[in-house]
């Protein structure tokens, strides 16, 4: 178990020399009071895995049309697949519960 302001956290993401990689608290709307700049990490990570998907996937997508001499077809399925795909990866950081707070 790590401890973390005080408060006892499972072990998930911790190594054994290290702190907690995040706080629950702070990704369901209660940022820590202590700490200013604590919600900017968060926000800043969302954006640039939507950013990246899109960038990443629709740069993969150009290279296709450019192979096989399409008119921008799958650079629009990259960046859509992209988004997508971002989206699923904020999902699986932020969006899901610890398995151990579950009723």
């Amino acid at each position: 178990m790590a401890i973390y302001q005080g408060k006892r956290m499972a072990d998930r993401f911790d190594g054994p020399f290290s702190g907690p990689i995040y706080f629950t608290g702070l990704m369901a709307g209660r940022p820590d009071l202590g700490d200013p700049w604590a919600s900017w990490s968060a926000g800043w990570a969302v954006v640039s895995y939507l950013l990246s998907g899109v960038a990443v996937w629709g740069a993969i997508g150009y290279l296709i049309d450019r192979l096989i001499g399409a008119p921008h077809v799958f650079l629009a399925i990259g960046m859509v697949a992209g988004a997508v795909l971002g989206t699923y990866l904020i999902y699986l950081h932020y969006g899901r519960e610890d398995e151990g707070n579950k009723p």
